[in-house]
C-alpha cells in the first residue's frame, strides 16, 4: 500500500469511532424542548462537527485529493470542471445558483444527493426531480434571506432554515477523475447575492483540500475587488492554481482598421506578466514567488471542447490552449511529495481542530449550557415538589377562621351606614297610613301594598350596603394579612396572590335576593273600634266589632270607606302608627342582622371556595411541572452522559493523532 494509503487507513481507524457517539448525541439532543437556545446552537454545533467528521472519513476512505473550483460568477468554473472530468457536468454543476457546493467525482452511473443542513438527504437518479427540489429551495432560501434582511441580520441555515440545501453530490463516468483520484468541488460564485454562510464554507473548504483552483476571465483579472477575499484563501490552503481564462478566438481592431490577433491568442503569458507586475498585492506576490500561487492562461472552452470531443482531441491544436500545461503541473503536485504532505498535515490538523472544538461545545459552548440547563432543571423540579406538597397541605387550611375577626366590623360599619335607614322607612309609613285614612282600602291592603313594599326597599338597601362594605373589607389587604396570618411561610413560599384570588371570587357573587313578602303584620286586637249603635244592641264584643268592620284577623281585607274610617278608626290612627313604628324598627335591625350574615356569609364561602380552587390546581400545576422537569432532565442526562463519554474518547484518539501524523510525515520525508 502507498504512504497515502497507509496513512488514511491509520487516520480511519483513529476517528471512525467517534462517529456513532457523535450521531447518539445529536439524536438524544432532539429530544431535547425545541426552540430552546442551548438546543439549537447545540445541534448547530454538533451537526458542524460530524460534517467535518464525515468528510474526513470520506477522503481518507477515499483516498482522493478534493480540488476545490471557485472564482466569481459566469468565470468559466463550470468549463473548467468539463475538461478536468472529460465529461459534460456543466449541467450539474451550474444547476443550483445557489450557495452550496457541488462534489462531482467518478462513478459507473450518474447518482445524484442532495444534503441539508439538518442531516436529511434526498437521492435521484436524473436531473428533473432535483432541479424542482433546487427550485423550491431557492424560493425558500430567497424568502428567508429578504425576511433577515428587513430585520438587519444575516441568516443561520442551521436554525433559520434548516432545510437548506448544504451540499450536492454528484457520481458519473468521468475518467480523467479516475485516473487523478481527485473530487471536484464546485462553489457558490463568489459576489453572488444568495450567498449566506460564508464562514462556514471557507471552514468547509479548509476541511477539504489542501490545494484550490481560482478561475477568473482575463477582463477580471485586473479588477481589485476580484482578489478581495484572496488572501483568506491563501491562508487557508497550501496550493493555490491560478486559471486565466482566456479566449484564443478573439480578435483585437488593428490601426489600419484590420483584424487581428488578440494578445489573449498571441501572447497570453504577457498577461500573466502584466499581472505579476501591475496588478498583485505584496501578498499575492509573496504566495507567487514561494510557488504556492500558480498562474495559468487557458483557453477553457476550447479545452473542454477537446476534452469530450475525440475528433478534435486527435488532431493537434494550430493554438494551443494552455490545458495541459495546467492539467501536468496539477497532475504532478497531486502525485507528489508536496501534496502528500500537504494532505497528512491538513487532514491531522483538520482531525485536532475537530476535536478541540468538540470538546470546547461540551466544556463551555452549548453542551456546557446545558450542564447549567441541568442543575436549574433539578433545582426547579425540587421546588414544584415542594410547592406541590406545600399547595396540597393549604387546601385543608382552615380558611374561615380567619375571617371571624372581621365578621363584627363588618357588622359595625354596616350598621353605621344603614342608620337611616329604619326612620326612613318609618316616615314613608306615616305617611302611607295617613293616605289609607283617607282612602277606601282595606288594612290588608295598606300592609300588602303599601307598607310591604316599603319594608322590602329598606331590605334592598341594607342589603347593598351591607354588601359592598362586606366585598370591601372581605376583599381588602387586611383580610388577605390575616389569611396569610396563620399560614404566611407557606403562602410565601408559594408567592400566594391571596388578596388578588379574593377580588376576583368576590366579582362572581351575586347579593342575595330580597323577599317582597315581609308584611309587617301587627295584632288587630290593639287597634280600638268605636262601635256603632247596633253593635251595643246586639251586644257585640270589640273583637266581633273588628272583624266586622275590618275583616278577618288573619286577612283584614274589607274595604273601608274613608269616612268610616275617621268616625270608627280615629281612635286607633295613634295606636297604628306606634305599632308600626315599633315594628318597622325591629324589621330594620332584624334586616341589618340577616342581610350581614348572609352576604358576609356568601363572600367568605366563595372567597376561600377560590383558594382552595386555585390550591388545587396550583397543586396540578406544581406535579405537571415536576413531571415535565423530570421527563426533561432524564433526556438531558442522557445528552450530558453520552458527550462526556463522547470527549472522553476524543481525548484518547487526541495523542494518538498526533502520533499518526509524526510517524507518515518522517516516513514521507525518509
Amino acid at each position: 500500500m502507498t504512504p497515502l494509503g497507509d496513512f488514511c487507513v491509520a487516520i480511519e481507524r483513529q476517528l471512525r469511532p467517534l462517529s456513532k457517539p457523535l450521531e447518539g448525541v445529536v439524536r438524544s439532543m432532539h429530544g431535547l424542548p425545541a426552540g430552546t437556545a442551548a438546543r439549537e446552537e447545540g445541534i448547530a454545533a454538533l451537526e458542524d462537527i460530524r460534517g467535518r467528521l464525515d468528510l474526513i472519513l470520506e477522503k481518507a476512505a477515499a483516498q482522493q485529493a478534493f480540488m476545490i473550483v471557485f472564482g466569481p460568477l459566469k468565470s468559466g468554473k463550470s468549463t473548467l470542471m468539463n475538461a478536468l472530468a472529460g465529461a459534460y457536468v456543466s449541467e450539474v454543476s451550474s444547476l443550483p445558483a445557489y450557495p452550496c457546493m457541488v462534489f462531482v467525482g467518478d462513478g459507473a452511473e450518474r447518482r445524484l444527493k442532495v444534503t441539508h443542513y439538518d442531516g436529511s438527504t434526498n437521492s435521484f437518479d436524473d436531473l428533473a426531480p432535483m432541479k424542482s427540489l433546487l427550485d423550491e429551495a431557492h424560493r425558500d432560501l430567497a424568502q428567508t434571506l429578504r425576511d433577515a434582511e428587513e430585520m438587519g441580520r444575516d441568516i443561520q441555515p442551521e436554525t433559520d432554515l434548516p432545510q437548506a440545501i448544504r451540499r450536492i453530490d454528484v457520481r458519473m463516468p468521468a475518467g480523467p477523475l479516475a485516473e487523478s483520484g481527485a473530487m471536484l468541488v464546485d462553489t457558490p460564485g463568489l459576489y453572488s447575492r444568495m450567498k449566506f454562510g460564508y464562514d462556514a464554507m471557507a471552514r468547509e473548504f479548509r476541511d477539504k483540500a489542501a490545494s484550490a483552483i481560482f478561475v477568473v476571465k482575463t477582463e477580471n483579472l485586473f479588477l481589485e475587488q476580484i482578489f478581495d477575499e484572496f488572501s483568506d484563501l491563501l491562508r487557508l490552503f497550501s496550493r493555490i492554481f491560478l486559471v486565466v481564462n482566456i479566449d484564443t478566438s478573439k480578435r483585437d481592431l488593428g490601426p489600419a482598421g484590420e483584424l487581428a490577433p488578440s494578445l489573449e491568442q498571441m501572447a497570453p503569458e504577457r498577461i500573466v506578466e502584466a499581472f505579476a507586475s501591475l496588478a498583485m498585492n505584496a501578498e499575492l506576490r509573496r504566495a507567487w514567488e514561494e510557488q504556492r500561487l500558480q498562474i495559468y492562461p487557458v483557453d477553457l472552452q476550447q479545452a473542454a471542447s477537446r476534452r469530450l470531443n475525440p475528433a478534435r482531441a486527435a488532431v493537434p491544436s494550430l493554438l494551443p490552449d494552455g490545458f495541459e500545461t495546467f492539467e501536468k503541473d496539477l497532475q504532478n503536485y497531486l502525485a507528489g511529495h508536496e501534496f502528500l504532505q500537504a494532505f497528512m498535515r491538513d487532514t491531522t490538523r483538520q482531525a485536532t481542530s475537530l476535536l478541540e472544538d468538540l470538546a470546547e461545545v461540551v466544556h463551555t459552548g452549548a453542551i456546557a449550557d446545558l450542564q447549567t440547563a441541568a442543575g436549574l432543571l433539578a433545582e426547579s423540579r425540587a421546588t414544584a415538589e415542594e410547592h406541590a406538597i406545600t399547595a396540597g397541605e393549604l387546601v385543608g387550611h382552615d380558611w374561615e377562621r380567619a375571617f371571624a375577626e372581621v365578621r363584627e366590623e363588618v357588622r359595625r360599619l354596616v350598621g353605621e351606614q344603614t342608620g337611616s335607614i329604619g326612620p326612613q322607612a318609618v316616615g314613608k309609613a306615616e305617611d302611607a297610613v295617613s293616605r289609607w285614612f283617607d282612602n277606601d282600602q282595606s288594612l290588608a291592603d295598606l300592609m300588602r301594598l303599601e307598607i310591604s313594599a316599603i319594608v322590602a326597599d329598606s331590605r334592598k338597601q341594607t342589603v347593598s350596603i351591607a354588601a359592598g362594605v362586606s366585598r370591601t373589607v372581605v376583599g381588602s389587604d387586611v383580610s388577605g394579612a390575616l389569611l396569610r396570618a396563620g399560614c404566611r411561610e407557606a403562602t410565601d413560599a408559594l408567592d400566594l396572590p391571596v388578596a388578588r384570588v379574593a377580588r376576583e371570587a368576590l366579582q362572581q357573587v351575586t347579593e342575595p335576593s330580597v323577599a317582597i313578602d315581609l308584611t309587617p303584620w301587627i295584632p288587630l286586637g290593639i287597634l280600638p273600634v268605636k262601635r256603632s249603635l247596633w253593635d251595643w244592641v246586639f251586644l257585640r264584643s270589640h273583637a266581633a266589632v273588628r272583624r266586622h268592620l275590618l275583616g278577618p284577623e288573619d286577612l283584614p281585607s274589607r274595604p273601608i270607606v274613608a269616612a268610616t274610617k275617621q268616625r270608627r278608626l280615629a281612635e286607633a290612627r295613634p295606636i297604628l302608627l306606634q305599632a308600626m313604628r315599633q315594628r318597622l324598627l325591629c324589621i330594620a335591625e332584624e334586616s341589618l342582622g340577616r342581610a350581614t350574615n348572609e352576604v358576609f356569609g356568601r363572600h367568605v364561602a366563595a372567597v376561600c371556595r377560590a383558594l382552595r380552587d386555585h390550591l388545587q390546581e396550583r397543586v396540578r400545576q406544581e406535579q405537571e411541572a415536576a413531571t415535565t422537569a423530570e421527563r426533561q432532565l432524564l433526556v438531558l442526562s442522557e445528552v450530558l452522559t453520552e458527550a462526556e463519554a463522547l470527549v472522553a474518547l476524543s481525548q484518547e484518539i487526541s495523542p494518538l493523532l498526533a502520533e499518526v501524523r509524526i510517524e507518515y510525515e518522517t516516513s514521507v520525508v525518509d
